[in-house]
């Protein structure tokens, strides 16, 4: 549901972005990566849990030591209010969708 809300949203405004999934040879996974003119800007990690863990994030973790420049490291979940572990953001769906998306796609 979250990535096709992301891809119309980047189609209805065309804001040209690329859409990704990264995946490394041990197997650490990130379920969305958005880029542009093949540069990556943004990594997009979905849960459907309220309480992350540090395992939930060891995805994006790998991805941004591959990819250090990628400043928008997003784990969307079910929590309840907008945290940060580290240079990852945790946020609730409805607030990734409301505040967030169009901060990233935007700039």
């Amino acid at each position: 549901m979250m990535i096709n809300e992301i891809k119309s949203l980047n189609s209805y405004k065309m804001y040209e972005i690329d859409f990704h999934f990264w995946r490394t040879l041990a197997g650490n996974e990130v379920d969305l990566i958005l880029s542009r003119a093949r540069e990556p800007f943004s990594a997009i990690e979905f849960k459907n849990k309220k309480k992350i863990s540090s395992k939930d994030l060891s995805g994006l973790r790998s991805f941004s030591e591959e990819f250090p420049s990628v400043q928008f490291l997003y784990c969307v979940c079910n929590v309840d209010l907008p945290y940060k572990q580290d240079n990852i953001t945790i946020v609730p769906w409805e607030y990734f969708l409301k505040k967030e998306l169009l901060k990233i796609v935007k700039r």
